[in-house]
């Protein structure tokens, strides 16, 4: 897949960056403390995941919450030097042309691990209805082609000018990255408020589920989590606009 390259950035867009490198810290501190996150979730649940996934036979939702767990940490050990790691001699700009793609293809795939696996359980909680598999399918086909065409336009960062440091992500164009980051939002919002729908429907006849209370759970912590990630990353964009 090639990757389309913009005009380099005028000396003023290079300053307005240098300027703008406090932001890129704040957004370097998240990456790592999500990843510092991540790590002590799965040393905490570890034991958890022994008794409930490897000592017992192993199914496609066993393998799911495998390639989901595991994806995400090879996924964030990856990013992380490519954030916070300028485009030096340790990773050149010839270096970033080759491997910027890393950052939005491995964030499309953990996208869609997670995805599947909150789509199977809002499946499950409609007793496998049709419509719901069709309706979740289909925006997640949407998404999938719209992001499959922005990787077809995201260019790296650009070299730096003496003095001016930036790492090597992906930089636009700008509208199409939003789009990027936004579109999930649209599937975990429909995904949660499906959720809050039977729930609210089991509460108003009284009937209690310790399953569905733990589905509510997961999906509003799930949620959350997802509109964060999408907040920081809209933010970076936006501030981007400006600037490329």
């Amino acid at each position: 897949m090639s990757a389309i390259v913009g005009p380099p950035p005028t000396p003023e867009q290079l300053a307005a960056l240098a300027k703008g490198q406090k932001d890129g810290q704040a957004v370097i501190i998240w990456t790592v403390g999500m990843f510092c996150i991540f790590g002590w979730d799965y040393l905490m649940n570890f034991p958890k995941e022994v008794r409930r996934i490897w000592q017992k036979k192993f199914t496609y939702a066993s393998a799911l919450y495998v390639l989901n767990r595991y994806y995400g940490l090879i996924q964030f050990a990856v990013i992380i030097p490519m954030i916070i790691t300028p485009i030096t001699s340790v990773i050149s700009a010839e270096t970033c042309k080759k491997i910027h793609l890393w950052q939005p293809v491995g964030a499309l795939i953990s996208t869609f691990l997670s995805q599947t696996i909150m789509g199977g359980r809002v499946y499950a909680l409609y007793a496998k209805s049709t419509i719901v598999l069709v309706t979740l399918g289909f925006i997640m086909l949407a998404e999938l082609l719209i992001h499959i065409y922005v990787l077809t336009q995201v260019f790296p960062a650009p070299s730096p000018a003496p003095g001016v440091v930036v790492p090597c992500v992906v930089v636009g164009p700008t509208n199409w990255l939003v789009a990027f980051w936004a579109m999930p939002l649209v599937f975990d919002t429909i995904t949660f408020l499906l959720t809050l729908k039977k729930s609210a429907e089991h509460w108003k006849n009284q009937v209690e589920s310790s399953t569905l209370a733990v589905l509510f759970r997961d999906g509003l912590v799930y949620f959350a989590a997802i509109f964060s990630c999408v907040y920081f990353n809209l933010r970076s964009r936006y501030t981007q606009l400006n600037l490329f």
